[in-house]
């Protein structure tokens, strides 16, 4: 199942704004909602970082507006990847050219561990306390790092993610019990 595609009828700048109306394939993904009123999203060119938006009801389409410079290199009629808030977080640390570096996690008072920002895998002393921060700040683990990062795959997309989370040694319970759920609602 490919991702969902959204594209551009028409592109324009308003008050420093990137406003493009156009078309959405679908608004949902692998059954999942992806698109709806006032949500954040993220549309971008295959292979390319995504850039963040909001999407707005424009009748029969869609309009997404983006304070990011880069939207107005969009053409008209070019299909882009159309992801949810959610996951284009996760596509944007995957694709996005950000600098890495491997750290160890040193808990504090407050804070006894990470979590990886694609598969939510626990970085504590107590499981493994190795990780990669970007230069955006976004934390993987180093499972993620070397699937998806070095290889700037999006298959974790594809992935069911609690299947995903138990491959990588993450219980459902620690990430229901931690107050997040992945891919959850808005």
């Amino acid at each position: 199942m490919s991702l969902p595609r959204f594209t551009p009828h028409h592109v324009s700048e308003h008050d420093g704004k990137i406003e493009i109306v156009g078309s959405a394939s679908a608004d949902n993904y692998r059954g999942r909602v992806w698109l709806g009123e006032k949500w954040i999203g993220y549309v971008g060119r295959v292979g390319e970082a995504p850039i963040e938006g909001r999407w707005f009801s424009a009748g029969s389409q869609w309009k997404f507006v983006s304070e990011d410079r880069q939207a107005l290199t969009i053409k008209k009629e070019e299909a882009l990847c159309l992801y949810d808030g959610y996951w284009g977080e996760r596509a944007y640390m995957v694709l996005a050219p950000l600098t890495w570096t491997k750290e160890e996690f040193v808990p504090t008072k407050q804070w006894d561990h990470e979590h990886c920002g694609i598969c939510w895998f626990a970085i504590a002393p107590t499981s493994s306390p190795t990780f990669f921060r970007s230069s955006a700040r976004g934390i993987v683990c180093p499972d993620c790092y070397q699937k998806y990062v070095t290889t700037r795959s999006l298959a974790f997309i594809e992935e069911e993610p609690i299947q995903h989370l138990r491959a990588t040694g993450q219980e459902k319970s620690e990430v229901s019990g931690g107050g997040a759920e992945v891919g959850g609602e808005r």
